[in-house]
């Protein structure tokens, strides 16, 4: 079978942290790709590491070449693809499991010609999410490219390990690494492929965690003779690309923020221990740290934590708090009539605090309040029973607002995502039997709570 996307992993000396980028990529939940590893090279173990993955696994192709650099060792892997789409990876990096589902997802649903994504920057035990889109938004080239003025030597643009292309557009205009360059090759090549494309879009879950090595060929180039030639090199091409993108007065009303490249080479802020949103490596995400018995109680933790974990990136996408993201996933599951009472509590909190957060998101126009809520007054002599109680609950009439409609779109995909993950494998019969299971167990355990 052809595969969906190529993984190009250039490898070099990287025996201690080749390992951890192959079993990443090998981890995947997108199964329809091909690994090219291209050994530049090695002298150290890293040639047999590779091998040992590839003969453990046909998705994963070996190529060792004498050693010539890190974009001619790209280049190889570029004119070996066979994917729709190109996926790069550093060999000391290493991504999480949906990197490649998130990537490819976002590039058949808006048709983007490139898609990139926000990525953790690691220092030692730290990590911190990085991005510099501040919204999830298909964008047109100029669009993206004035946002790449605001800041325009930022790693976020310039590295291609947060990035899906499309091979297509890749090979009809030859767009190769330079092998000239040994600094910001990688910008080039994207400033290059931006040139051809139409739209962009930004994804604001972060997928590859990026460890910055210290003596590393960007360091010894920054430190050696020839940083100036370098820098000069890539303006010209930084250059001739908004002068593409802009003509006379427009390219001149920006000439003073492109030529501030020179003074703002490729960086990425250093994690901190004491920066707001520096984690301790590990806690970033939930994982399933423990095999377990497969019982109701242990199936229905881990299906809320792959939730959780899901959705949390559509929660930080839109901006919401916590109790705003329960407050839409309540009403896209039950609608706009709501039982104030089973309402709260799926959110978690107390009935005032709900109407609260509800008068918050109404402002925001999230959520649409359509009437007041009314409650059944018991009639004179008439006590308060069990059988009764439910009868008397308050409803609230909300629907989600014209700002939650995008919001909507991206959870229902999530889940949609979710049911295909959970039956993979199946056949159609299978995926047909448990869908009828499931329904069925849904009905009893709605039986038994109405008790």
């Amino acid at each position: 079978m052809k595969p969906v996307v190529t993984i190009i992993v250039p490898v070099y000396n990287a025996q201690k942290t080749v390992r951890r980028c192959l079993e990443s990529i090998l981890a995947q939940d997108f199964k329809q790709f091909e690994l090219l590893v291209i050994d530049d090279g090695s002298w150290d173990d890293s040639p047999a590491i590779c091998d040992e993955f590839a003969e453990k696994d046909s998705r994963v192709h070996v190529i060792h070449k004498e050693n010539s650099g890190v974009s001619q060792t790209r280049n190889i892997g570029l004119s070996m693809a066979r994917g729709q789409y190109i996926q790069f990876l550093d060999s000391d990096d290493w991504i999480t499991p949906e990197a490649t589902r998130t990537l490819l997802s976002a590039a058949q649903q808006t048709s983007a010609d490139l898609v990139v994504a926000d990525f953790y920057r690691v220092v030692g035990e730290r990590v911190s999410t990085k991005g510099s889109i501040t919204k999830e938004k298909l964008m047109f080239r100029d669009e993206f490219a004035g946002e790449m003025l605001r800041s325009p030597a930022d790693f976020y643009y310039g590295v291609i390990w947060n990035k899906l292309y499309r091979r297509k557009i890749i090979e009809k205009y030859q767009i190769r690494m330079d092998p000239n360059l040994n600094w910001c090759e990688d910008f080039i090549f994207n400033l290059e492929y931006l040139l051809h494309v139409q739209t962009v879009y930004c994804v604001q879950t972060p997928i590859y965690y990026y460890v910055k090595t210290e003596g590393s060929l960007v360091d010894e180039t920054m430190k050696s003779g020839g940083v100036m030639r370098q820098k000069l090199k890539v303006l010209e091409y930084y250059n001739r690309f908004y002068k593409n993108i802009y003509s006379g007065t427009s390219y001149a009303l920006r000439a003073p923020v492109i030529y501030s490249f020179l003074l703002n080479f490729a960086h990425d802020d250093t994690v901190r221990r004491i920066m707001p949103g520096t984690k301790k490596l590990g806690s970033e995400r939930t994982v399933l740290m423990h095999d377990a018995d497969v019982d109701a109680w242990t199936v229905n933790y881990y299906e809320r934590v792959l939730i959780r974990r899901e959705g949390e990136s559509i929660r930080l996408q839109y901006h919401l708090t916590h109790r705003a993201m329960l407050v839409i996933a309540y009403l896209y599951a039950f609608g706009p009539s709501c039982v104030r009472e089973e309402f709260a509590w799926y959110v978690g909190v107390s009935q005032r605090a709900l109407s609260q957060t509800l008068r918050m998101m109404s402002g925001k126009k999230l959520v649409i309040q359509m009437r007041e809520p009314e409650e059944k007054e018991l009639e004179e002599g008439e006590e308060w029973t069990v059988e009764n109680a439910a009868e008397t609950k308050a409803e609230d009439t909300w629907m989600p607002g014209e700002a939650a409609e995008p919001i909507l779109q991206d959870w229902n995909r999530m889940l949609t995502d979710l049911d295909a993950m959970m039956t993979e494998g199946f056949t159609e019969s299978e995926k047909t039997e448990y869908l009828a299971l499931r329904k069925k167990s849904f009905e009893g355990i709605k039986k038994r709570l109405s008790l």
